[in-house]
């Protein structure tokens, strides 16, 4: 059993969803329809399951096309299971729009519970009888700015849950976390619906659609795997009001809570500054990258152009040589399951390489080449080990630390990356002063 959020745009059922969960996942912004998808979470609230879905504003009077587009978003979601949380705003003068959708929702048959919001003092209670006319009894009054009501509907959602099992234990812990990154417009969302099989997450031709990190939760070979869709992210000086600051920021804070990081790059614009900047954002914030050359059907000789983007990659970022690319079209659906069978199947989440092997690797490849002389001094490489497995992190211990050379560390950076076949993940080599392992 699911709750389903569902009102026009901005009578605060983002806000309501945030206090429900208990986490911030959504953008509560004054912009008329700053939730532009469709955003599920599962939390764990007095030892049940809350499972709840916020959708965009819905408006199901208008022609806009738009509007006829999130009133089909949500007809053809909705589950038989599902308990209808239909939010209105007391505030608002004419409740005519409310009363059309209230039609509209009465249609699936499924248990609708009204939720009056934004009833922040006692005279606006006076308010509430207006609403009676879309007869629907069962109401909670609620002000999220002032946390009036919220608790009683949190007990209310907590009673007809299920209750936590240890089978559910996924909810806490995802097996696997991919996020979707890219500029406006490059076709993520197309891209992501390609492969879950349905339209969740809202596409078009005009940039900045998408303004939430939103989910969609599946099992594929008894992996559960969350994939992210997030905002487009544009350049700092393109910025020009508060709703894609905050956007652009969510994105970019959801990198580094994401194991995998899928860029999408628009073919036909080619590589830019701004992929650039995206592509060392991900390498430093990120565990592991791929990146996904998007809209390859539009261009004419394919194969130079893969040459030449794969070779300026490699020729303008130092750090992303041993990354996997992808060339696909979100739009005819060409080779974009190939991608998620790359993930399935080739990135391992657990790599954990023995001391001995690492030992045995530093002591070939200092052999075969020793580092240079500084000032007279000769640096030792003593032993190492493996700190950390998401990202890798190799300590090597030294008898002169900042002495080493950058293009000594890149050798063997490159080297390890080799010798242990590491692709499409981050690895951080760092060097300490060399002490007694085994002293106490």
């Amino acid at each position: 059993m699911k709750y389903i959020l569902i009102g026009q745009k901005n009578v605060g059922k983002s806000s309501i969803f945030n206090k429900i969960i208990g986490k911030k996942l959504n953008i509560v912004d004054p912009t008329l329809g700053s939730t532009r998808d469709w955003i599920e979470y599962q939390s764990i609230y007095k030892n049940k399951i809350i499972n709840l879905i916020d959708t965009p504003g819905i408006n199901t009077s208008s022609n806009d096309s738009n509007d006829k587009k999130i009133t089909l978003l949500i007809k053809n979601n909705i589950k038989k299971d599902y308990i209808i949380l239909f939010v209105v705003n007391v505030k608002i003068k004419s409740i005519n729009i409310d009363y059309d959708i209230s039609r509209f929702l009465r249609k699936f048959g499924n248990e609708i519970l009204l939720i009056i919001n934004k009833v922040d003092n006692n005279k606006l209670e006076d308010e509430v009888i207006k609403f009676d006319k879309l007869g629907l009894p069962n109401q909670f009054l609620t002000s999220c700015s002032h946390n009036i009501g919220l608790k009683n509907l949190k007990l209310f959602l907590h009673e007809k849950s299920k209750i936590y099992k240890l089978e559910d234990s996924n909810i806490k812990n995802e097996n696997i976390t991919i996020g979707v990154y890219g500029k406006p417009n490059v076709g993520k969302s197309t891209f992501i619906n390609n492969f879950i099989g349905f339209e969740r997450f809202q596409t078009g031709n005009k940039p900045g659609i998408t303004t939430d990190a939103v989910s969609h939760q599946m099992k594929i070979e008894n992996k559960i795997i969350n994939i992210y869709d997030t905002a487009g992210i544009r350049q700092q000086n393109k910025i020009l009001d508060g709703l894609v600051t905050k956007s652009t920021n969510l994105s970019i804070k959801n990198i580094s809570k994401t194991k995998i990081n899928l860029l999408i790059i628009d073919c036909v614009t080619g590589l830019d500054r701004q992929d650039k900047r995206l592509i060392n954002l991900i390498i430093n914030k990120g565990i592991f990258l791929i990146i996904i050359f998007n809209k390859i059907d539009l261009v004419k000789d394919q194969k130079k152009l893969k040459t030449d983007l794969i070779e300026q990659i490699y020729n303008e970022i130092k750090e992303a040589k041993n990354l996997k690319y992808f060339f696909i079209s979100s739009l005819k659906k060409n080779n974009v399951t190939k991608v998620f069978d790359f993930v399935l199947k080739n990135i391992n989440l657990d790599t954990n390489i023995s001391t001995s092997k690492i030992n045995s690797w530093l002591k070939s490849v200092t052999t075969n080449l020793s580092h240079p002389y500084i000032s007279g001094k000769k640096i030792n490489f003593k032993y190492a080990v493996q700190k950390n497995k998401l990202p890798i992190k190799i300590m090597i211990f030294t008898n002169y630390p900042k002495l080493i050379s950058e293009s000594y560390k890149r050798y063997l950076m490159n080297n390890f990356i080799k010798k242990f076949q590491i692709k499409n993940q981050k690895i951080k080599i760092l060097f300490k002063k060399s002490t007694n392992p085994y002293s106490k």
